[in-house]
């Protein structure tokens, strides 16, 4: 027994029969001790370095478990957006999404920590702008997008947006880059944080369509809950110009050519347009419709694939419908 209280740094000990008011100034005498260490520990310049060097990821892992709907609301929640300095009070919140282009104006050869840097200024414009407003605002690292949490009462969606283009503007002249920005919906619960989160998410998807550089409100672009109707119409369309693109591309008509891909990129766009959910699989069948009608005019596959050899991938990785039709 002597060993193991000594391995378990045993305090001290009593002999039985304990006296009650021997046992309660141990206890006491022991509680002081924990919290001269607690103390010392608190005052340790090299502990609070390295806290203060960990508070930016803790804070980033908190919001992001926070807006994918990991954290349970609770008094533990609130005492850990506490420590990380957040004010997360509300009533209200919002989630933004924000997508610098960042390699386009720097090239392919931005090295991370240059990338990290832009990032960076991005996020302290956003929170620098959103804090003129009397709200709360809390930027977080999402790979190449940026979270933004707004907290504050009577949050006005024509502010909101004002706001953001502001941001847009600022980031353009000081920072020279493009930026895309998708808003969520408000909500009156903490717990609603997630919802606005997706909507946002889905939000900047449409940059596809609406072009980058812009605000994107969530309300701009709800989905429009037709799915199958939706890519039935465009393999309709596709169906419908095989032929007469054949035999347009057959006799060298380059008019009929033009007329009939106008055609299927505006349907194209129309689809997009109702649901961006359905981005990635309505281009997966133009590039299947394109790859079948280069197979049927005996067309050779490698005037399409780049070094990387996926057409599929490139057209699906396109920033806009511009570029798409560019590119088709």
């Amino acid at each position: 027994y002597a060993q193991t209280a000594i391995n378990l740094s045993a305090f001290c000990y009593m002999l039985k029969p304990i006296d009650q008011n021997e046992l309660v100034s141990k206890v006491l005498e022991a509680k002081k001790i924990i919290e001269e260490q607690v103390e010392k520990v608190k005052h340790d310049e090299d502990i609070k370095k390295r806290l203060e060097e960990n508070i930016s990821i803790l804070k980033d892992n908190f919001l992001i478990q926070l807006v994918k709907g990991k954290k349970t609301i609770s008094a533990e929640m609130e005492k850990k957006a506490e420590f990380l300095n957040l004010n997360l009070d509300g009533p209200q919140y919002v989630v933004c999404i924000l997508e610098p282009d960042v390699r386009p104006s720097m090239g392919n050869e931005i090295n991370f920590y240059d990338e990290s840097l832009y990032m960076a200024a991005v996020m302290k414009i956003a929170e620098t702008v959103i804090g003129e407003s009397c709200m709360a605002a809390y930027t977080f690292n999402l790979d190449n997008r940026i979270g933004l949490i707004i907290s504050g009462g009577n949050i006005s969606r024509d502010i909101l947006r004002a706001k953001c283009d502001t941001i847009i503007n600022k980031v353009n002249n000081s920072v020279g880059i493009s930026l895309t920005v998708g808003i969520g919906n408000v909500c009156d619960k903490m717990e609603n944080i997630a919802t606005s989160y997706k909507e946002a998410l889905n939000a900047v998807e449409y940059k596809m369509v609406l072009g980058k550089n812009v605000v994107i409100p969530v309300e701009l672009v709800q989905i429009n809950l037709k799915e199958k109707a939706i890519k039935n119409q465009f393999l309709d369309t596709l169906r419908n110009c095989e032929d007469d693109l054949i035999i347009a591309i057959k006799s060298d008509n380059r008019d009929s050519i033009i007329i009939i891909l106008k055609e299927i990129i505006d349907e194209l766009e129309d689809s997009i347009k109702n649901n961006i959910q359905e981005k990635e699989h309505l281009i997966f069948l133009i590039s299947f419709f394109i790859m079948k009608i280069m197979f049927i005019l005996d067309i050779q596959f490698n005037l399409l694939i780049d070094s990387n050899g996926n057409f599929i991938y490139n057209m699906q990785n396109l920033q806009t419908m511009d570029d798409l039709e560019k590119y088709i």
